[in-house]
């Protein structure tokens, strides 16, 4: 199910931050600036969960997210194994408003919904754009990642989801290579005895299966999503 709406954040402040300069919170802090996530062994952790994925999956994000320079978000869908810990992340839903047609966005929400009821999957995750910028989360992001993580996990083991981000930069001005960086993250949580300050950012790793062939309903959304941004 999912809980609260994606939104768009603003452009970030470029500056990349390391954790550590900027846990503890302030208000005169801007939200936008980027937080550099490391990798668990830096923390002394391991990744909780294995993550894996298709090519079609993968595809499908980058096409939303060449189809224009503004930033774009959607959902990810899937199937958890609480045995074997392994998150498969099995299909992607655009959501096809901005700031354009913000009033679409209930919509969109309720028919990635229904959606995902009639192919039986759960919400595992969301992803978005940093088009112009780095793949690296803001602070907003790791606040929405963990409040993500928050609503997700259940009230037990039997209702327990891991929910993962995912960022896409597909049009980094500071990048000499002309390639998509993709960046998943999870978000450590803050300790109890310190509340407000930041949560840590933290790399995933995942795999990905390649499809033989490009699934039809990955076609059908490709087309969606053109038909949907060409209008402006």
């Amino acid at each position: 199910m999912i809980t609260k709406p994606i939104e768009l954040p603003a452009i970030p402040n470029k500056n990349l931050m390391q954790h550590g300069a900027i846990c503890n919170r302030t208000v005169l802090q801007d939200i936008n600036t980027l937080v550099e996530a490391v990798p668990f062994t830096s923390v002394g952790r391991i990744q909780p969960f294995h993550i894996n994925t298709t090519s079609s999956v993968t595809l499908l994000i980058d096409f939303h997210c060449h189809l224009t320079t503004n930033e774009v978000c959607g959902y990810l869908g899937g199937t958890w194994d609480f045995n074997s810990h392994n998150l498969m992340i099995t299909n992607v839903f655009p959501m096809l408003n901005s700031r354009f047609d913000r009033d679409k966005s209930a919509e969109c929400e309720y028919e990635i919904q229904k959606a995902m009821v009639e192919k039986n999957i759960q919400l595992v995750g969301w992803y978005h754009s940093h088009p112009r910028f780095s793949a690296q989360p803001t602070m907003r992001d790791c606040d929405k990642q963990l409040d993500y993580q928050i609503k997700l996990r259940g009230t037990s083991d039997a209702t327990y989801t891991p929910c993962v981000g995912f960022i896409f930069s597909s049009y980094d001005d500071e990048e000499v290579e002309n390639e998509t960086k993709i960046m998943p993250f999870w978000v450590l949580p803050p300790p109890e005895n310190r509340p407000n300050e930041l949560g840590r950012p933290l790399l995933l790793n995942y795999s990905t299966q390649v499809d033989e062939t490009l699934p039809y309903g990955i076609k059908e959304q490709m087309t969606a999503c053109v038909n949907y941004y060409k209008q402006f």
